[in-house]
């Protein structure tokens, strides 16, 4: 039974319509990807691929393992986080956490560097934990969606003003087309910004990330204030 229907309109933390685009926000859980798991070629395979170019002069040529090296680095900091699970899993390497810690723990395996990571986007969304997670496409629509389980952590930050929100629930729905999440389970919502933290709390949430508009199902809510001397 819904006991109460809390709406959150958190105008001050909405996007412009330029920032609601795929290309002004950077999420790290993408789609599904094909079935082809990056790394999976030989090294001599990558070698026979990749002819080494002429060297400039008075430089050597790169070697076949500096390039099979190279190319890994680039396969993992370009996999989407699916990828990193399945690629992981294959290697009976450790599947869990943050798209950032399979990347790590891949090129940690490899002994290679990856390169430099860009700038993020104004608005990153980040999968904190989740011990399962399920992709699909549905049939009719085309609309694609995640569905993570499992002590689940969501994270979406502004990277312009500092805006943290955060989603701690059983489970979680994420529909990529429509850029909407649905939690249920023991749901936490926790708003931080400018000194102080909101926290709602409830049964179920559905929260549109580029609005930031979000409703409470069955919840309550409190509010801390950080403290500043001076």
């Amino acid at each position: 039974m819904i006991a109460a229907l809390v709406a959150l309109i958190l105008v001050a933390v909405s996007p412009s319509a330029s920032a609601q685009s795929a290309a002004a926000s950077e999420f790290r859980v993408p789609a599904a990807p094909s079935a082809a798991v990056p790394g999976a070629a030989s090294a001599s395979a990558v070698a026979q691929e990749f002819a080494a170019p002429p060297a400039p002069a008075g430089k050597a040529a790169p070697t076949a393992q500096a390039m099979v090296a190279d190319t890994t680095a680039r396969d993992i900091s370009t996999a989407s986080y699916y990828e990193l699970v399945t690629w992981c899993r294959q290697l009976g390497l450790d599947d869990s956490g943050s798209r950032s810690d399979l990347q790590n723990r891949l090129a940690s395996h490899y002994k290679v560097t990856l390169p430099a990571v860009p700038a993020p986007g104004r608005r990153s969304v980040t999968v904190r934990s989740a011990r399962q997670s399920e992709y699909f496409t549905q049939a009719d629509t085309g609309e694609k969606y995640v569905i993570l389980r499992g002590d689940v952590v969501v994270e979406v930050k502004d990277n312009k003003d500092g805006t943290l929100q955060s989603i701690k629930a059983a489970s979680l729905t994420f529909n990529q087309t429509r850029r909407t999440m649905s939690a249920v389970g023991d749901v936490t919502y926790t708003l931080t910004r400018g000194g102080q933290t909101d926290t709602f709390t409830g049964q179920s949430l559905d929260f549109d990330i580029d609005s930031s508009e979000a409703v409470f199902y069955d919840g309550s809510t409190r509010r801390l204030v950080k403290q500043t001397n001076g």
